[in-house]
């Protein structure tokens, strides 16, 4: 929210289901989720996380990032003996999506979704934001809401 990690989603897939293991603060620490943090954080670097995603937010009032992070099937990294710092060099991040609105269900959290709230008009309240003039619109439309039929 204003380009800034206002809270992680952590998602399992297991075969075709697709789950949502924990939420964070953006410094790792546990909203909702396990009671213990996943064994997977210890192998995802969270400031390259939210590099990636307050670097795509950027200059906008609120944006949903969506990165898949994990190992390429068949890497050296996932056998077992595998040293810790192996596994954080062999880790890849791809940003999968992006949505200008939030798609995540709140149904079980509806403080984390009013706090999400909150913090999105409180940007506008604030006055967090400039008004760009778009000048790529065709005055026709503008005029007549509609552009003619060609």
């Amino acid at each position: 929210i204003w380009g800034r990690i206002w809270v992680l989603q952590m998602n399992n897939i297991e075969d075709d289901l697709r789950y949502a293991n924990a939420w964070l603060h953006r410094d790792g620490t546990l909203i909702h989720g396990k009671e213990e943090r996943p064994e997977e954080l210890e192998y995802i670097d969270l400031s390259r996380v939210i590099e990636i995603a307050e670097t795509l937010g950027r200059n906008k009032d609120m944006f949903r990032v969506d990165i898949f992070v994990g190992l390429p099937a068949g890497s050296p990294a996932l056998k077992p003996g595998a040293t810790r710092e192996e596994r954080l060099a062999a880790v890849e991040y791809a940003v999968n999506e992006c949505e200008i609105y939030p798609t995540t269900s709140f149904l079980y959290w509806p403080q984390l979704a009013q706090d999400g709230a909150r913090l999105w008009v409180a940007g506008y309240k604030m006055g967090n934001y400039r008004t760009i003039p778009n000048d790529e619109i065709p005055k026709e439309f503008l005029e007549h809401g509609a552009l003619p039929a060609v």
